[in-house]
């Protein structure tokens, strides 16, 4: 690790890179004034001086072991062949801590590099041979060594709560442990965390996470505090409309606050909402719900958060009909009207045919207008123009005169023998009398009675497409 100079450079020198593509990462920490940054290149190294290769071993005396424990790392290069033992520089670095040491091979190939300052966790170690003379190729080796952390870094402390305050605060951040460096960064985290190095103003609303690391520890568990700055008090809970329940449609969700400029978040899972969470602006739902809304502003602390659930069951598209009034009495050459209202429902949107079907002989109907576009009324008009009343059968039977009987007598006789006299004068009797019953006096004419009334019920049709809806009324004509 380096320092920046006044002019915001430092350099940074290694003379141990391996052969070949060395990635290399730089890391700005921050400060007050500017937010951490990072960087990175590609460094190729050709460390080849010769044409006869070598193998290298790296191999250490134990892994695993406690942080702070001595690790010794053997280190043999060898020529494949035999014919010789390579001379020359073997230089050691890690992932971690970047150089740990250089040293020279020995008479027999072999040297042994020895270090404490491994991190706890993981590390990457590798070894690059140097050849001194200019018949060998250089090698490298890398092996992965485990540190087995002393504990667990202690977590930060904040001097002031989380909560709610009607002023700006100042908040500190410290640590039971002296050697214990602590990062910080605002909620959500963006760009990294800052190495904190002076007390932290919080003059709005605002959260803020830390942890802490230690040499040998693994860093601490991380914490957070938040902050409301409301000088105004707390913001009205929001309004969510329509209300609960269940509704057959889609709904318009509409969430306001009774204070200007709050802005108001929101979700539909039936979470809580933060900061974090979905801005509102009216939006619609098809589905079951459960809608959870909370405002913010600034000098207010947040509103407490309202909640409306919903449940959607979307019925198809449709129309109602009614009739009124539905029952007429009419005579011949009069007519009535009656008022078709139709409704829609689910959202329907179509033109309306109207119909009727089951009047009586003479009967009609017309609507004015024909059709309905979607809702309205139209006016049915009901006319009779006679016939279809019945009338019962004349009173009286025609007149028989007497002298019609006579007649039939007199053939009779002249086609009888005598013995058929009595029958005959008694067949002539019974007519004679019949006759004076069926006319009684009146001359042979007929009288008619009043006609029948007849009731029809009349069926009255909407139709949509494939939708259809029908109503009835009755008719009495007369």
């Amino acid at each position: 690790m380096t320092t920046l100079d006044s002019t915001g450079s430092a350099s940074y020198s290694i003379s141990t890179l391996p052969s070949g593509a060395n990635a290399i990462a730089v890391r700005y920490y921050g400060d007050d004034n500017n937010a951490p940054s990072t960087g990175s290149m590609t460094e190729n190294i050709d460390v080849t001086s010769g044409d006869l290769p070598t193998v290298m071993t790296l191999t250490p005396n134990a892994n695993n072991v406690l942080y702070g424990s001595p690790i010794a790392f053997a280190i043999s290069v060898k020529d494949p062949s035999g014919k010789s033992v390579p001379e020359g520089t073997i230089s050691m670095q890690t992932n971690t801590i970047g150089f740990v040491q250089t040293t020279t091979l020995d008479a027999t190939g072999k040297t042994t590099i020895t270090t404490d300052q491994l991190p706890a966790g993981t590390s990457q170690v590798g070894a690059i041979f140097y050849p001194s003379n200019g018949s060998y190729a250089g090698s490298s080796a890398t092996i992965t060594e485990n540190v087995k952390p002393l504990g667990v870094a202690p977590a930060p402390v904040f001097s002031v709560p989380s909560g709610t305050y009607t002023s700006t605060q100042t908040v500190a951040l410290t640590n039971s442990s002296p050697a214990a460096d602590i990062l910080w960064a605002d909620e959500p985290v963006v760009g990294g965390y800052s190495v904190y190095q002076k007390p932290l103003v919080i003059s709005g609303s605002d959260s803020i996470q830390a942890y802490a690391i230690i040499a040998g520890y693994s860093p601490s568990p991380t914490v957070s505090a938040t902050y409301v700055i409301a000088p105004n008090g707390t913001l009205p809970t929001p309004v969510i409309s329509p209300a609960s329940g269940s509704y057959t449609f889609a709904q318009q969700i509409n969430i306001t606050d009774s204070v200007n400029g709050t802005d108001i978040y929101y979700t539909t899972d039936g979470t809580t909402p933060t900061l974090s969470s979905t801005a509102y602006s009216a939006f619609q739902i098809s589905t079951s719900q459960t809608i959870k809304a909370i405002a913010f502003a600034n000098g207010y602390a947040p509103s407490a958060v309202a909640t409306a659930t919903y449940s959607i069951n979307v019925l198809p598209p449709d129309f109602t009909m009614t009739l009124s009034p539905s029952t007429f009495t009419l005579g011949a050459g009069e007519t009535a009207t009656s008022t078709v209202t139709v409704t829609p429902a689910n959202g329907f949107m179509g033109s309306v045919s109207l119909s009727c079907s089951g009047l009586p002989a003479g009967g009609s109907c017309t609507f004015n207008p024909t059709f309905i576009s979607t809702s309205g009324t139209s006016t049915l008009t009901l006319g009779y123009s006679g016939g279809a009343s019945s009338n019962q059968f004349p009173s009286r039977l025609p007149f028989v005169p007497m002298t019609s009987v006579a007649l039939v007598i007199g053939l009779i006789s002249f086609r009888q023998k005598r013995s058929r006299w009595p029958i005959l004068l008694a067949v002539a009797g019974t007519l004679s009398m019949f006759s004076m019953t069926c006319c009684g006096g009146g001359g042979g004419q007929t009288s008619t009675p009043p006609p029948t009334p007849v009731t029809s019920t009349v069926t009255v049709t909407a139709t949509s497409g494939a939708l259809s809806h029908s109503t009835a009324l009755t008719l009495t004509v007369n």
